[in-house]
């Protein structure tokens, strides 16, 4: 016995997901990883590197009296970079 079924459309599961992970739920404001790069002035080389998956973790450490002293902001360059 052979059964038509009109208007059927098979999606594969990858889309079902993407199109369903995408309706209204947009992550606007929240940052997926915060990176540190602490760099002499005057030079590209890395002294330091470390990723926070929370801004405000990242900026809690960067005002710690800890890192003040052994990075201060006369020698060192501190870049903050969000994706």
């Amino acid at each position: 016995m052979l059964m038509y079924f009109a208007n059927i459309t098979l999606t594969p599961t990858w889309v079902q997901e993407q199109t369903n992970s995408t309706k209204g739920n947009t992550m606007s404001g929240k940052a997926k990883s915060c990176y540190l790069t602490v760099s002499l002035k005057g030079s590209f080389k890395t002294v330091l590197s470390k990723v926070f998956f929370n801004a405000k973790d990242l900026n809690d450490f960067i005002k710690t009296e800890e890192f003040k002293a052994l990075y201060p902001t006369t020698e060192f360059n501190i870049t903050k970079e969000v994706y």
